[in-house]
């Protein structure tokens, strides 16, 4: 057995041990909970076993923050299809609208559009860590909107994922809309017979593709960073004007005119639903901005583990 397979037996163990320690005193069990953030979360991650963080987190909240996080979890279960709802016809409204700006075509082949709702345990750790209310998580939603520069040559690390969809309209015909968020809202709109391969994660994944005569891979390697930036601020201005969203414009941050020292450039914005109030956070980047977030120096490379201000205390 691989070093690895026996860290992952004892992840195993540790999730079990965590489901029955309400057997054990109340110090034993805040101290194996406050061990499992502190320790075990962060080499979960770092071995491949990202995806047994989140319930370890869970029963360990459980364990040290009964009452408090029972309450988060009632309301979250009651947010979550309003979270969904909203994020899918944000989602309709940003597709229709991108689809109609025939100048982005000019410097973008493809704008890809992620979406996604904190988990739980996330953002239970992001109020503990920044003791935050419900009301201050600004990103318990979160849109991602990644535009393929035409003339960056790219290494396509997210374009041939199974969780992606590939639409595509050429300078005339719009052919196809497809909106894919989350699996219980299957929302497919069609507008002819061409077949959309489907993801089923649970995330809205969609691409436009705008299709022109001329490759411009071919004609020029380089990119002019300069069109780009406008061509991310031209998406930020029509997000800007989507209705029944504000934007907190004391919250907007530009990455990319200030890179961050680790080399992350993007266009933050954060809104909010007029009617709701639910807040939503969004990311615009071209794809090469993506790569260098993603696989590059600025990539997160390391799991945030629990972290507890003066304000919190262990229930």
């Amino acid at each position: 057995m691989q070093r690895q397979d026996i860290l992952g037996l004892s992840l195993a163990i540790r999730t079990v041990r965590l489901k029955y320690l309400y057997k054990k005193p109340m110090h034993i069990r805040h101290q194996i909970a406050l061990e499992t953030l502190q320790l075990w979360g962060p080499l979960s991650f770092q071995i491949g076993y990202a995806n047994s963080i989140p319930e370890l987190e869970i029963y360990s909240y459980i364990q040290l923050f009964t009452k408090s996080f029972s309450s988060f979890i009632n309301w979250y279960t009651i947010f979550q299809p309003i979270g969904k709802k909203l994020i899918n016809n944000f989602c309709l409204k940003l597709e229709n609208k991108l689809s109609t700006q025939k100048k982005l075509s000019f410097i973008f082949s493809k704008i890809l559009i992620q979406s996604r709702i904190k988990t739980p345990s996330s953002a239970f750790k992001k109020m503990l860590n920044n003791a935050k209310m419900k009301d201050d998580l600004y990103d318990i939603l979160g849109i991602r909107v990644i535009a393929t520069n035409r003339n960056y040559h790219h290494h396509d690390h997210y374009h041939n994922d199974d969780n992606n969809q590939q639409l595509s309209f050429d300078s005339q015909d719009y052919h196809d809309i497809s909106c894919d968020n989350h699996s219980d809202d299957d929302i497919d709109r069609r507008m002819n017979s061409n077949r959309i391969r489907r993801s089923g994660n649970g995330n809205y994944n969609n691409t436009l593709s705008f299709n022109t005569t001329t490759d411009t891979h071919d004609s020029n390697r380089g990119y002019n960073e300069n069109i780009e930036y406008l061509g991310l601020l031209t998406i930020r201005s029509i997000i800007h004007n989507i209705t029944e969203w504000g934007e907190n414009i004391d919250r907007f941050k530009d990455y990319i005119k200030y890179p961050k020292r680790s080399g992350y450039q993007s266009l933050h914005m954060s809104i909010h639903h007029e009617y709701s109030n639910v807040n939503m956070e969004i990311q615009i980047r071209s794809d090469r901005m993506h790569e260098i977030a993603e696989y590059g120096p600025a990539s997160h490379r390391y799991y945030k583990a629990l972290v507890l201000p003066k304000e919190v205390e262990v229930s």
